[in-house]
Order: C-alpha cells, then structure tokens, then sequence
C-alpha cells in the first residue's frame, strides 16, 4: 500500500485543524441557541465572539493554507494553533458556565482547560508572532534566549491561571472571568502569572526589534514581507485606537472586524508571497486616501461655516452654505487627488513614481524620434529603467518594400 507523502499528510492535518476550528464555533453558536445565557460563560462574550469569529476563521484559514504548502515553516502551525485555541477554549468555557447552572459533569476540567487556553493565543501572537515572522524561526541564534524568554512567559501566564482555577473551582473561575478579571487569588498564582506576563512583555519588544533588524539586514524578500506586516499592524492599531471597542452592528464595528481580519490576510501574502511586491502601491494609496479624506473633510468644514456666517443675513437658516460646500469639495476632489497622490508617491512608492516619469519622458521623446537605431536604444534603456529585467531582446521585422 502507497503511503501517503509528508506534505500530503501535513496537509491533512492543517485543514483538519480548520475543520475542528469551524466546529467549535458552530457548536458554540448552537449551545447559545440552545440555552441562552445559562451557556455564557461571560456577559460580553456573544458580541466578542461575533466580532472575533472572523478574525479567527482567517487565522485558521491562512494557518490551514500556510501549513499545507509549506509545512516546514512553522509559522503556518502557529496560526492554526491560534485560529483552534481561541474557539475551543471559549467552547470549553461556555459548557462550563452550562454545566454549573444545569450540574452536568466536568465544570472543573473544562474551566482548567479552558481559561488558560482563552489566554494563550494573544501571547502567542505577540511574541512568537513577531519573532517567527516570516520564516518560522529566529532571525539567528542570538535570539534564541528571547524566544525561550517568550516560552517561559506564556507557560508563565497558562500555569498561573490554571493554579488560579484550581483554587477557585469552577463556580468561583468563572465568577471571576465574568468580571473580566484573569486572576483573583494573591499568592503563588499571581506570582506565576504576573510574572509570565512581564517576560511576555518583554519578549514582544523584543520581536519588534527582531522585525526592525529583518527589515534592516534581511533579503529584499524578506523586507517586503516585514512591509506586509507592519501595514497589517498599523491598520489594527489605528482602527482600535481611533474607534474603541465598537458594538456589533455599526459601521465602526464592521471596520475594526475587517482590520482584525486582514492581519492574518497579510500575514499569509507576505509568507505565501502572492502580490509580494504591490505592497508599496497599497501603502500609497492607502496614506493618500487618508490624506485626502482629511484635507477634504478640513476644506468642507471650513468651508460650511465659513459661508453659513456669509449667508446668514441674506439666507438666514437656509441650506444653501451646505450645498455651495458640497460642490465646491466635488469640483476639489480630482485636481487635489492628484497632488496628493503625486506627493506620497513620491515618498512612499519612490520606484513606481520613477518608472511613470521615464515612460513619459519616452513618450515625449518618441514623437520627434526619427532614426530607428537611436529609438532602438531608446526603448531598451526605458525598459531596462522601469521593469529592471534580467536580459532584454527586441526584435523588429524586416519591413516590405
């Protein structure tokens, strides 16, 4: 009998990982169905999971694809085990809320399990996420000690949290999870976690200067990778900082959920390297977009009250100041749009910016260029400048007389 190959298995068991993802968000949607509150384990985790729930299939997901195509790096098995824990664990703990209201059986076991387990992805991410990007280990053996400084800070925080369980039993854990607090007891419990917590902590900045030096010394692969990230990284942390915890259902809701997501979107681009090189061009457009919804928005409302003081002793209350404003920031859009795209293209996307200048110098050149060997020459070195081929041939057939 043929056996199956080591990627094919590794492959096997990457998706069966998302499968197992999946379910255990279906049944935990089911139990809520089902029981209601008695099956919540906290009071805000209905809203948590539904803003969470995408974030965590796209971990699963690009873990899933990560780890079936390239199983030796190790990236894609920490994603996986991310996009699995966080499900799994607040499954765990939702049954645990259910078995002590209704006195089913095994309230202590899962609450142990499931508490640390709830933890742990968060300080997985920010310290092996960091230190493991792109390739699935450490820069170089130099950092070694900081990722087994991040291993001994997130046994740090899971052991303190099951002893904290442990002690409390699974009314009392729960009690205290519901009040969103992660320890409750003084003592060695606390110890243990803060102290997991503080290498965690230190760990983190460390994996961002780990990033820094990829990004400084690392291949030319290796620092649009990096690029892919921090653009992931600044999506999330702008989205939190400028709207807060939104509620489900609003529009800043739906923007944090599609910020969430996309980190672990980038992420897979950035290992996969699938549109490795655009990222210059997305982060282009997306600062000029923001520049531009900026002026724009400073332009209007100036504008606005600025004619509504004009009007009011002709108009009075009338809309008309709104309007004039309206268009005035229509007519404004195209022609600023322009400037500001120019300007940050210039900072930011440098070698596009360039290759548009050369072509249309070419362009310019070619309406006067007459001797065919000259635009010969002409055309290679355009080329040559913009598209930076390995080898360039030009072939011209010989014209009939």
């Amino acid at each position: 009998m043929r056996q199956p190959s080591p990627r094919r298995s590794a492959a096997r068991l990457a998706w069966a990982l998302v499968g197992l993802t999946v379910a255990a968000i279906v049944v935990n949607a089911a139990l809520w169905a089902v029981f209601g509150a008695a099956a919540v384990a906290r009071p805000w985790a209905v809203t948590e999971s539904l803003l969470g729930w995408p974030m965590v299939l796209a971990f699963a997901a690009v873990g899933g694809l990560v780890a079936s195509r390239r199983p030796g790096n190790a990236y894609g098995w920490l994603l996986l085990a991310i996009g699995v824990l966080w499900p799994v664990s607040g499954l765990l703990l939702d049954y645990a809320a259910l078995a002590v209201t209704r006195g089913l059986p095994g309230a202590d076991l899962a609450v142990l399990l499931g508490w640390p387990g709830e933890a742990l992805p968060w300080g997985l991410f920010v310290t092996f996420g960091l230190l493991w990007f792109p390739t699935g280990s450490v820069p170089s053996r130099r950092w070694l000690p900081i990722a087994w400084a991040a291993a001994l800070g997130n046994l740090g925080m899971v052991a303190g949290l099951a002893m904290s369980a442990v002690e409390l039993g699974a009314e009392g854990a729960l009690a205290v999870f519901a009040a969103g607090s992660e320890i409750a007891q003084a003592g060695a419990a606390e110890a243990v976690n803060n102290g997991g917590h503080l290498l965690i902590f230190a760990s983190m900045l460390a994996g961002v200067s780990s990033l820094f030096a990829r990004a400084r010394s690392g291949s030319a692969v290796e620092r649009q990778q990096v690029k892919w990230f921090a653009y992931g990284a600044v999506l999330v942390v702008f989205s939190i900082l400028g709207l807060g915890w939104a509620p489900v259902g609003s529009l800043a809701g739906y923007v944090e959920i599609l910020a969430l997501t996309a980190m672990p979107v980038v992420i897979g681009i950035a290992i996969l390297r699938h549109g490795l090189y655009d990222i210059d061009r997305i982060v282009s457009r997306s600062v000029a977009w923001a520049v531009l919804t900026g002026l724009l928005v400073v332009v209007y409302l100036a504008m606005v009250a600025l004619l509504q003081r004009l009007l009011a002793p002709v108009a009075g209350d009338s809309d008309l100041a709104v309007a004039g404003s309206t268009l005035a920031v229509a007519a404004l859009f195209t022609p600023l749009r322009q400037r500001v795209q120019a300007a940050v293209d210039r900072r930011f996307d440098r070698a596009h910016y360039d290759a548009e200048r050369t072509v249309a110098a070419f362009r310019d050149r070619l309406r006067d260029e007459v001797d065919l060997d000259d635009l010969r020459r002409d055309l290679v070195a355009t080329v040559g400048a913009t598209m930076q081929p390995e080898r360039i041939s030009l072939w011209l057939r010989a014209g009939q007389s």
